[in-house]
């Protein structure tokens, strides 16, 4: 019976829409989807969604998610509230906090503090467990005897080390740079992890990660960089100016100012020969706190060029190759002989 119900919904979607085609992995279904939400086609969507539970059975959690999304954009709060409550019951959380703009609807709903404190119980049990790891994706050639530039990339908030992996392909670090990618033990929701700059549990998890960098491959010291967007920017920053183990550069792309932001801890930085690059949006909400730490960057004597893109909002501007480019000429010291 679920198999009939299944290919009925598969028939009603491709009955319904203009797509000839099933998504084949999850990547074409979210471009599908997100396609069918930005033309407000939200039936199409919710029968897309609900036809690949099975088809994509590892991402549950997704799917859920995605249901909950397109319920509400249809105005559906009884079923938005059904899709939370079911992946409740399997262990899923979703980050559920009236504080947050896109819940502030519910602040009164009795129904959704319910499923708040619900939510908060299976993000605190996560947290119990969770653990800051990292993956290590080396040069191309890499050669055990050489030492490389070490690049540190920290995510965003609310993103994980698929995603970041993925928004970090570049000709230009594969083929200059040892990256490590570390993911927050921080869980924002099951699937997804956050940065808190300040946070000494993050700032030790992540010098022990460089340290067993350190004795795992040879570095050079005098290129150590660490990068991030939004919070993974903010994090970084944190980690940089207050050398929590020794950086000598950072690119920050849309960062906040990170918890402590102060003059004396850019002197010092500035005293180590730190510098930095930092990539701005015109239309990122974070612009003013930017401006205002670049000012403090002039003031203090720390080298740290400032771009702001036009129109860009709060993410990677377009051509971010380019800027890569830019900023590893920029960063990169010439290593002194082994």
């Amino acid at each position: 019976m679920k198999l009939l119900f299944i290919l009925s919904l598969i028939c009603l979607y491709l009955i319904s829409c203009e797509e000839t085609f099933l998504p084949a992995d999850f990547v074409q279904f979210q471009e599908q989807v997100n396609r069918l939400e930005e033309q407000k086609r939200f039936e199409e969507a919710l029968l897309l969604t609900k036809s690949m539970q099975d088809i994509l059975s590892d991402y549950h959690f997704e799917l859920i998610r995605e249901l909950a999304y397109i319920h509400s954009k249809m105005g559906q709060t009884d079923k938005v509230f059904a899709s939370w409550a079911q992946g409740h019951e399997l262990g899923f959380f979703f980050f559920l906090d009236s504080r947050l703009p896109q819940y502030s609807q519910y602040a009164n709903n009795e129904k959704f503090s319910e499923l708040e404190v619900k939510d908060r119980a299976l993000r605190a049990a996560a947290l119990e467990l969770s653990s800051t790891i990292y993956e290590v994706r080396e040069p191309y050639g890499f050669c055990p005897e050489t030492a490389y530039p070490l690049l540190i990339v920290l995510h965003g908030g609310g993103s994980n080390l698929e995603r970041v992996k993925e928004e970090w392909q570049s000709e230009i670090l594969q083929s200059n740079f040892l990256t490590v990618f570390p993911r927050s033990y921080l869980h924002y929701d099951t699937r997804n992890f956050g940065w808190r700059s300040g946070d000494e549990r993050l700032r030790n998890d992540l010098k022990l990660i460089y340290e067993e960098i350190r004795n795992d491959y040879r570095i050079q010291s005098e290129n150590v960089i660490i990068a991030g967007i939004s919070a993974g920017g903010s994090m970084a920053l944190d980690l940089a100016l207050n050398q929590v183990f020794p950086i000598t550069g950072f690119l920050v792309i849309c960062p906040g100012k990170p918890t402590g932001f102060s003059s004396e801890a850019v002197r010092k930085a500035a005293w180590n020969n730190l510098k930095g690059v930092m990539i701005g949006g015109e239309n990122d909400f974070y612009l003013g706190q930017q401006k205002e730490m670049s000012q403090v960057f002039q003031q203090e004597g720390l080298p740290c060029r400032f771009s702001i893109i036009s129109e860009l909002g709060h993410g990677y501007p377009d051509d971010f190759e380019s800027h890569l480019a830019n900023a590893w000429q920029y960063l990169t010291r010439k290593a002194t002989a082994r």
